[in-house]
C-alpha cells in the first residue's frame, strides 16, 4: 500500500540530527603565556604516565624576532575535562631562552626518561635539556654538545649506528631562511651516556634550500634509520644508511620532488603494506599530497605521489601533520595543522591510495581560525582515544589549543609489522658483548616523526642440556618505529654454547591492547671451556681457550694453550661426547668421550705456551653440520705421566 503523501513530505521535511565535531576544542584555550609558538610535543615529562606537552616557541618567520622560553604544561587531568598547569618556571632553567623552531623529545642518557633537544634557528646552537627522571630539567648543552651555530627548523632523532643509544640530526637552512644557498644536515653520534660528537661527515648531505625537518625512519625495510631532509625547495633529499651510520644521497627522482612551498612531509605506513610512505604538506602549489611507497611488494623503492588522493577541502596554507586511527578501523588517518582554512582538517583514509582516499571530514574539528605550525597527539585523559594538541604562530592570537577525542576508543592492537631475520646460529662473542640484538618495526593507532607511545619488550626462553630459563628483556625505541631488544641469557649450568634460545614481541599501547609476534630461534655457537685442567710439573693446571668463532671456512679459529710444561710435545684431540670429569693431579683422564680423534700435534714453547689453527673444512673437522657440537682438549706429555688441559666444547657457526 502507498504511503500518502503529505506523510512523505512531513518526513522530508523532518530536522536533520546535529552531528558534534569529533575532536572537540577543550574551553578557550590551553594555560600558558600566548606568545609565538613553533613546536609541539606530547610525552611523559615527570614519569607519572601522563602525558604532559612542551612548546618550542621563538618569534620570526624568515628572521630572528625575539627568543623565547618554551612552555612546560603538566598533565593534571583525573576525571572529566583535559586540564594542565603551566610549570615552566619551576621545571625549566631559568634564563632559558631560545629562537626555538622545532623539538626532538628522546632518552639521550639511556636513564629511562624522556630528555628534550631543541632545534634553533637564525645562527643559533642547539640546544639540550636533561631530565631527572621527575619532569625537571637542566640545560646540559656545554657540556654534551659541540659548540656550533646552526639555522635549524627541526630535528629527529634514532640509533644510526646500531649501539643502541639515541643519536641526533638536525636540519640547517645555511644563512638565509629560504634562500640560496641553502644548508646541509648535520649528524650528531651518542657515546651512549647522551655526550654527542659531531659526525655530520659521515651523512655525506648536500645543500638544501628551506630546510625545515629531519627525519630518521626505515624507508627501505632493512632495519636500519635512514634520513630524509624536506623543505621548501623541490626535491627532497633521502640519505640511506649503510647499517653502521653512513649515509648516501639517493637520486632526487625516488621521492616526489615537492616544491618552495613544501612546509613539512612525514612518513608512516598508510596503506598497511608494512612500508612507510608520506604525507606532503604542500606537495604542489598549497595542495596537500601523498607518496605511496611502492617497495612492498615490488622490492624496488619509489614513491608516487599525487594530490588526487586527497579528497574534499585542500589548497590552503597548512603547516603539519600528525597520524591517528580517528575512526578505530586499523588504518591511520592524517590530521593537518592548517593557517590558512577555518579548522584544522581530519582526513579520513580507506587505505587505499585512490583517488580522494583520504577524504576530508567536515566534522572533524571545532571550527576555529587560528595560525597552527605544530600539533601532536596523545591520550590526555586516559579514555582510550587520541587527542590533539596544536602550538600557533605567525599571525592570530597565538592561542595554543587542545582538542579532545569523541570519537571511538582504540580497540586495535600494535602492529608488529616485521621483526628482523634471526640467523640459526648466533656466535657466543655477540653475546658476551652486550647481547644479541634484535630490532622491531612496530605501528600503532598514532606516530609523529619516530615518537610512538608503544611498549615493546622481547620476550625469551633459553634451553641448555635440558635446563630451561625464561625472561624478558626491554625493546627500546630506537627512532622510526623501530625497537630494539639485547638478547643476553645467562649460563646455565653447563655453560652457554649450544644453547637453544627463543624469543618473540610482545608490543602494548596505552589503551593495553596488546599483540605478539612469531617465536624466532637461534642457537648459541662458539666454543666454551668447561672443567679442570690436570696440574703439571709446572704446578698450575693447563688450560685451553678458542680464538676466533668457529665457522665452516678455513683458519678462522684457533685454539691456544697455557700452563703446559715447557719445551713439551702435545696432541689436540676431538671428541663427540662431554664428560664433565676433572681431575686436580697428574691424570691418564680425557674430559671428552665419544669417538675421539688425534687433530694435531704441536710443542709446547718455553713459557708453555701453544696455539693451534683450526680448519673446519679439513678432517677429522670436516663434515659436521652448523651447530653441530664436538668436544676439545689437548694431551700433553710430562715429565712423568701424561696431563691434559680442561675442555672446550665447540659449536659450529656459518
Amino acid at each position: 500500500m502507498k504511503r500518502p503523501w503529505p506523510l512523505a513530505v512531513v518526513c522530508a521535511l523532518a530536522p536533520l540530527p546535529v552531528v558534534a565535531q569529533q575532536f572537540q576544542q577543550v574551553g578557550a584555550g590551553l594555560t600558558g603565556p600566548v606568545v609565538w609558538t613553533e613546536g609541539v610535543e606530547a610525552f611523559d615529562a615527570n614519569g607519572d604516565g601522563k602525558p604532559d606537552v612542551l612548546f618550542a616557541n621563538g618569534v620570526g618567520f624568515s628572521t630572528p624576532g625575539g627568543a623565547l622560553a618554551p612552555t612546560l604544561l603538566i598533565n593534571q587531568t583525573t576525571t572529566g575535562t583535559i586540564t594542565f598547569a603551566d610549570e615552566t618556571a619551576t621545571r625549566l632553567p631559568a634564563g632559558f631562552v631560545q629562537q626555538a623552531k622545532g623539538l626532538v623529545v628522546a632518552d639521550v642518557d639511556n636513564d629511562g626518561d624522556l630528555d628534550v633537544a631543541f632545534a634553533n634557528a637564525f645562527g643559533s646552537q642547539p640546544s639540550l635539556l636533561i631530565n631527572n627522571g621527575t619532569g625537571f630539567f637542566t640545560n646540559e648543552t656545554a657540556a654534551r654538545f659541540p659548540a656550533l651555530t646552526l639555522n635549524s627548523f627541526g630535528g629527529g632523532f634514532g640509533d644510526v649506528d646500531d649501539d643502541g643509544d639515541i643519536d641526533l640530526v638536525f636540519a640547517d637552512a645555511g644563512p638565509s631562511a629560504f634562500g640560496a644557498p641553502g644548508g646541509m644536515a648535520r649528524l650528531f653520534l651518542n657515546n651512549g651516556a647522551g655526550f654527542f660528537t659531531n659526525a655530520s661527515a659521515q651523512l655525506n648531505a648536500a645543500n638544501k634550500v628551506g630546510s625545515q625537518n629531519a627525519q630518521l625512519l626505515d624507508v627501505d625495510n632493512d632495519f636500519d634509520l635512514d634520513v630524509i631532509v624536506d623543505g621548501k625547495s623541490a626535491n627532497q633529499q633521502l640519505y640511506l644508511n649503510n647499517g653502521a651510520g653512513t649515509f648516501a644521497l639517493q637520486a632526487a627522482a625516488v621521492l616526489p620532488a615537492g616544491t618552495s612551498n613544501t612546509y613539512a612531509t612525514d612518513f608512516s605506513d598508510l596503506d598497511n603494506d608494512d612500508d612507510l610512505d608520506a604525507v606532503y604538506i604542500s606537495l604542489s602549489g598549497f595542495n596537500e599530497g601523498t607518496a605511496q611507497n611502492n617497495l612492498v611488494p615490488s622490492a624496488t623503492l619509489t614513491f608516487t605521489g599525487s594530490t588526487a588522493t586527497i579528497g574534499g577541502l585542500n589548497g590552503h596554507d597548512d603547516n603539519d601533520v600528525v597520524f591517528l586511527d580517528a575512526d578505530d578501523d586499523g588504518i591511520q588517518d592524517a590530521i593537518v595543522g592548517s593557517l590558512g582554512n577555518g579548522q584544522e582538517k581530519l582526513y579520513r583514509n580507506n587505505g587505499t591510495f585512490g583517488s580522494a582516499s583520504f577524504a576530508f571530514d567536515t566534522n572533524g574539528f571545532s571550527a576555529l581560525v587560528d595560525s597552527t605550525l605544530d600539533l601532536a597527539a596523545a591520550d590526555f585523559d586516559a579514555d582510550g582515544r587520541y587527542d590533539v594538541v596544536t602550538g600557533q604562530g605567525e599571525s592570530g592570537n597565538f592561542t595554543n589549543r587542545v582538542y579532545r577525542n569523541t570519537g571511538p576508543a582504540d580497540t586495535h592492537a600494535p602492529r608488529i609489522g616485521r621483526v628482523q631475520p634471526t640467523p640459526p646460529r648466533v656466535p657466543l662473542s655477540a653475546i658476551l658483548a652486550g647481547g644479541f640484538a634484535r630490532k622491531a618495526w612496530i605501528q600503532d593507532s598514532t606516530y609523529k616523526r619516530g615518537q610512538t607511545f608503544v611498549r615493546a619488550r622481547a620476550d625469551v626462553t633459553a634451553v641448555k642440556d635440558g635446563v630451561p630459563q625464561s625472561f624478558s628483556a626491554p625493546m627500546r625505541s630506537v627512532g622510526g618505529g623501530l625497537h630494539r631488544a639485547a638478547i643476553q641469557p645467562a649460563p646455565s649450568p653447563t655453560g652457554r654454547v649450544g644453547m637453544d634460545v627463543t624469543w618473540s614481541v610482545h608490543a602494548t599501547d596505552p589503551a593495553g591492547n596488546a599483540s605478539d609476534s612469531d617465536p624466532e630461534t637461534f642457537r648459541i655457537c662458539g666454543a666454551e671451556g668447561y672443567g679442570q685442567g690436570s696440574v703439571n710439573s709446572t704446578g698450575g693446571p693447563a688450560t685451553i681457550a678458542g680464538v676466533g668463532d668457529p665457522g665452516l671456512a678455513a683458519n678462522n679459529f684457533a685454539v691456544t694453550m697455557a700452563g703446559l710444561p715447557p719445551n713439551r710435545p702435545g696432541v689436540l684431540l676431538v671428541g663427540t661426547t662431554r664428560v664433565d670429569r676433572s681431575s686436580p693431579f697428574k691424570s691418564r683422564l680425557l674430559l671428552i668421550g665419544g669417538s675421539v680423534q688425534q687433530v694435531a700435534s704441536t710443542v709446547a714453547d718455553a713459557t708453555g705456551h701453544a696455539t693451534i689453527p683450526l680448519d673446519f673444512t679439513q678432517p677429522p673437522l670436516a663434515g659436521a653440520a652448523p651447530g653441530e657440537t664436538v668436544y676439545l682438549q689437548f694431551r700433553y706429555e710430562d715429565v712423568t705421566l701424561p696431563g691434559a688441559t680442561n675442555a672446550l666444547e665447540v659449536v659450529y657457526c656459518d
